[in-house]
């Protein structure tokens, strides 16, 4: 409804701007007709375009990153190497040290690979982070997001789908980047032993976490949970004692505050992609459903932010 009023209010200060009335309706037609009709049309029946739409394989930034050295790219303890997924097709993978192993990684090139590999059943957990369409592994937000998720003492395990950075540069479609996280993942499976193994995705290779929020009367704590096969495996957890004032709130600002406090502290890892949270307070689920009206100017500042 909204963009039907910029739409008609554009088109409207045209003609009070002293443009022909029959003007005007030649390009609102042409405008809604191309819109509505010729893109999606197009889109519909040409698939190439599909593909290049959904992977944006030709969004490809930072450019001249050297994939080989992810040392400067703000990542020490790094080991860059190509897995084949299959015939004639690579992918580029990085594996990322947990922050308590850094000073333990080998300086001789001779046993390194080894090292990281056997690195990975030491009991710690393991993320293998499936990025989504556009750029590379090596793009800032996502290696802020490794940097955040090491410090917390996990292995990192990211790589690029075919057509994408230093991968294998062919077109890729949903059965060829499937094919290359499985291939992967069964990687990492064969070599971490009893290690808890975390799949984490953002957008095109997304799954949906769960973010559960209490409060109490001193504080609020949440635990980021990643759903999968076997349950829920805890990623990380929050907490946070109130301050004076904010433990004065009714039940319902606290639990709110509890959701808000947890987004902004997780939010390197919900930041772009869907997420689910839980909270025992009903009367803050049904909130959601009615109009941000009916709500409180801290209330509304607080769910905007």
């Amino acid at each position: 409804m909204f963009k039907r009023i910029i739409y008609f209010t554009f088109f409207l200060s045209l003609w009070l701007g002293g443009i022909a009335f029959r003007t005007v309706l030649i390009w609102a037609f042409s405008t809604t007709l191309i819109t509505y009709g010729v893109l999606p049309l197009v889109y519909h029946f040409c698939p190439a375009l599909q593909r290049h739409l959904v992977f944006l394989t030709f969004v490809n930034y930072p450019r001249s990153i050297d994939f080989s050295k992810p040392e400067k790219e703000g990542l020490p303890g790094t080991r860059n190497f190509y897995l084949d997924t299959e015939e004639n097709v690579k992918v580029g993978v990085w594996h990322i040290l947990p922050e308590s192993l850094l000073s333990s990684m080998p300086v001789e090139t001779t046993d390194r690979d080894a090292w990281f590999e056997n690195s990975l059943s030491d009991h710690r957990p393991v993320i293998l982070y499936l990025h989504g369409n556009t750029a590379s592994r090596a793009v800032a937000h996502r290696i802020e997001l490794y940097n955040v998720l090491r410090k917390m003492d996990y292995h990192v395990v990211a790589f690029d789908y075919r057509g994408y950075a230093d991968s294998t540069p062919i077109p890729p479609n949903e059965t060829g980047v499937v094919h290359d996280a499985k291939v992967v993942y069964r990687y990492v499976k064969e070599r971490i032993g009893s290690s808890p193994f975390i799949v984490w995705g953002h957008s095109l290779g997304t799954g949906s976490p769960t973010l559960t929020t209490d409060t109490s009367n001193t504080a609020v704590g949440a635990v980021l949970e990643q759903d999968t096969d076997d349950g829920c495996h805890p990623l990380a957890f929050f907490s946070k004692k109130l301050m004076t004032a904010e433990q004065k709130y009714s039940t319902f600002d606290m639990e709110l505050l509890a959701v808000y406090k947890a987004v902004r502290h997780f939010h390197h890892m919900l930041e772009g992609r869907r997420f689910v949270v839980q909270t025992d307070h009903q009367p803050l689920v049904h909130a959601f459903t009615k109009s941000v009206d009916a709500w409180s100017a801290w209330q509304q500042r607080t769910c905007q932010q």
